[in-house]
C-alpha cells in the first residue's frame, strides 16, 4: 500500500509497525529532510520523483497488530463497534495524546482504509499498540488482573468526575449506532457516564467521548 504525507509517513518510521519497501520525496525542506534522516537510519531505500503529487510517500505492507500478551500497562482502552474510520482514528488520536499507548479494537480489516486511519489519527495509528481481535475474548482473558468498565449511562453508573480508577482499568467504549454489545456488558465490574450540561437528552459521539474520558483519567492521575 502506498501512505504520503510528513506525518503518516514519519510515524511509519517511529512506529515500526509495518515494512517500509521505499520511500519517494518530491521536495527536500525541514520535515522531509528529518523524514529522510530516519530512513537512512533504518536503512529504508530512498528516492527523488519530481512526478509524485505529495510531497512524500511510502510503499509499505499493511500494519501489524501488536501481541496482546505484551500489554503490560495499567490502563487500557476497548473499544467496540467503531466501524468509521475517521472516527476510529479520531479515538485514536484522542487516546494516545492523553499518553495512553494500548487499545483493543474489534478484528475488522482496514486495508482500504489505512490511508485515512493515518491521517485522521495524526499518525497515532502506528505508534499506539493495537490489537484487532475478538473484544468479547479480550475482555475475558483481561479479566483476571483487570477492573473492566463501561462507558455506559445506566441507574448505577457512577459519574465520571466522582469516580476513582482502580490501579489497572479497562475502559470499554461502544460505537454510536449499537454501543457495547451485552455480552461484553455482562462482564464489566462497573459503569461510568459523562455528565451533561443539556437539558435536552443527548449523546456525544464516539471521538467526544473519548476524548473527555481520557483527558479525566489523565487529571485524575497527574493532578489529584
Amino acid at each position: 500500500m502506498i501512505i504520503e504525507g510528513n506525518i503518516a509517513v514519519k510515524a511509519a518510521i517511529m512506529g515500526q509497525k509495518r515494512e517500509i519497501e521505499k520511500i519517494l520525496y518530491r521536495k527536500k525542506e525541514k520535515d522531509v529532510n528529518y523524514i529522510l534522516s530516519l530512513a537512512e537510519d533504518n536503512n529504508i531505500p530512498v528516492f527523488y520523483d519530481e512526478k509524485i503529487e505529495a510531497k512524500i510517500i511510502a510503499y509499505t505492507s499493511k500494519r501489524k497488530d501488536d501481541d496482546l500478551k505484551n500489554y503490560k500497562q495499567d490502563t487500557i482502552f476497548v473499544l467496540n463497534g467503531i466501524e468509521d474510520p475517521h472516527n476510529y482514528g479520531y479515538a485514536l488520536r484522542s487516546i494516545y495524546a492523553f499518553g495512553y499507548d494500548c487499545v483493543i479494537s474489534d478484528k475488522r480489516d482496514f486495508k482500504d482504509s489505512e490511508s485515512i486511519i493515518l491521517r485522521s489519527s495524526a499518525g497515532a495509528y502506528d505508534l499506539i499498540n493495537l490489537t484487532r481481535m475478538d473484544t468479547l475474548e479480550a475482555i475475558k482473558y483481561l479479566k483476571k488482573d483487570y477492573e473492566i468498565i463501561a462507558l455506559q449511562r445506566k441507574e448505577d453508573a457512577l459519574n465520571l468526575y466522582q469516580y476513582t480508577p482502580n490501579d489497572k482499568c479497562v475502559y470499554i467504549l461502544g460505537g454510536e449506532r449499537r454501543g457495547i454489545k451485552k455480552e461484553i456488558l455482562d462482564l464489566c465490574d462497573k459503569s461510568i457516564y459523562i455528565p451533561y450540561g443539556s437539558k435536552y437528552k443527548m449523546a456525544l459521539n464516539a471521538d467526544g467521548a473519548i476524548s473527555i474520558l481520557a483527558s479525566e483519567l489523565y487529571r485524575k492521575k497527574n493532578y489529584e
